[in-house]
């Protein structure tokens, strides 16, 4: 480097420092409670009007290799939990009308079991994390936390758990 020649320097990112004050996010977080109840986000009824299941699973094949959609499609018919993996679409159609706080966040879209596993960081720590963004997009925070639940009670529904234990593990 020649002498007198200045190195661009670039901020460091601290998500932290640009956030408001925990107090402030706690009291916002109370507001929104009055305008979702938490109780709220916990229900669902099919609409009168819902999509059909499977035409929305074959609507979502457009775009998708044609010479995988037959074990795309296999996959999804051999168990409950395998149609809820390849079942995003439905899912999404299915919560649209559900109550939301409206704090976006870029969600996974697809936040279930088997989409999060164990990883090794840079600095070999032990992460918890997710593994699969092809279904992420900007939307409902709710969204990711009530797939992820959903596929919790299934996995245990299909491994014989008890409507208690599945309850408590939800």
């Amino acid at each position: 480097m020649r002498t007198g020649t200045r190195q661009p320097q670039f901020p460091v990112f601290d998500p932290v420092s640009r956030l408001p004050p925990l107090s402030k996010r706690m009291a916002a977080g109370k507001k929104l409670r009055g305008v979702v109840p938490r109780e709220a986000l916990g229900r669902w009824a099919p609409a009168s009007d819902r999509a059909d299941p499977v035409a929305t699973v074959f609507a979502a094949q457009a775009g998708r290799d044609p010479r995988f959609a037959s074990l795309r499609l296999a996959r999804m018919a051999a168990s409950a939990f395998g149609f809820m993996r390849g079942a995003a679409a439905v899912m999404c159609g299915d919560l649209a009308g559900t109550p939301i706080t409206r704090i976006p966040v870029l969600m996974d879209g697809d936040a279930h079991l088997t989409n999060f596993g164990l990883y090794s960081s840079r600095e070999q720590s032990l992460v918890f994390d997710l593994n699969d963004f092809d279904e992420a997009w900007r939307g409902p925070w709710e969204w990711d936390i009530k797939r992820l639940a959903a596929s919790v009670d299934v996995a245990m529904r299909a491994l014989g758990g008890k409507p208690a234990r599945r309850a408590d593990a939800v």
